[in-house]
């Protein structure tokens, strides 16, 4: 990530690319914001697709360096995030001649220091056990999964590559899995054991 990074202007802005390793994590930032020329205004965008995370810079922050705590979750586990800081004004579609309209009232400048990635890990994480026992693995469809003695599968999720829940199954009698009518890839397997624990792990479809 940039680090310093600055931009101004109406608009202006800079992005770079990160790599996330969880789906909570928290980026910590410092941050100096003036608007300059009212009502210009500054904002951090965290972007992917299907995905915004917002942050409206406010005039709370004074011209003094303050950090800021950005929490994010995402609904799905992405490779890469965009991160977009933008000074920008309001815009006006009044401004210039025809067919030339529109232009910017206000400006700001924002800058931004010390970027700092850290992952967040929930209860429901930290709770999670690896399946030693997925067979067979590849497989050209079914699939086996065995829990530990004593514990059964209250509810069992198939995930693809990118996060996306392809099967959800509850209450099951048997944890036989036909994975036939899904292409050749890797899926993540997700399982809520009756002892109240997550169990995961990965099967490889041929």
């Amino acid at each position: 990530m940039p680090s310093p990074s600055s931009v101004g202007g109406a608009p202006g802005d800079i992005k770079t690319t990160f790599m996330p390793s969880s789906q909570h994590f928290r980026l910590s930032m410092d941050v100096k914001y003036d608007t300059i020329i009212p009502p210009g205004k500054a904002r951090i965008d965290i972007i992917a697709p299907g995905f915004l995370y917002t942050y409206w810079v406010d005039e709370q922050i004074t011209e003094e360096m303050e950090t800021i705590h950005l929490d994010v979750e995402l609904p799905a586990a992405h490779d890469a995030l965009t991160l977009r800081i933008e000074a920008q004004g309001v815009y006006n579609p009044n401004y210039g001649t025809p067919p030339f309209n529109g232009g910017f009232d206000g400006y700001a400048e924002i800058v931004v220091d010390n970027i700092v990635y850290e992952d967040v890990v929930p209860v429901r994480e930290a709770l999670k056990e690896e399946l030693e026992n997925i067979f067979p693995n590849p497989t050209s469809g079914p699939v086996y999964i065995k829990l530990p003695d004593g514990i059964r599968a209250v509810q069992t999720e198939f995930y693809s590559a990118n996060g996306a829940l392809l099967l959800q199954q509850s209450n099951l009698l048997s944890e036989a899995f036909d994975l036939s009518g899904l292409p050749a890839d890797i899926y993540h397997i997700l399982v809520v054991g009756s002892d109240g624990k997550l169990y995961w792990g990965r099967v490889v479809k041929q």
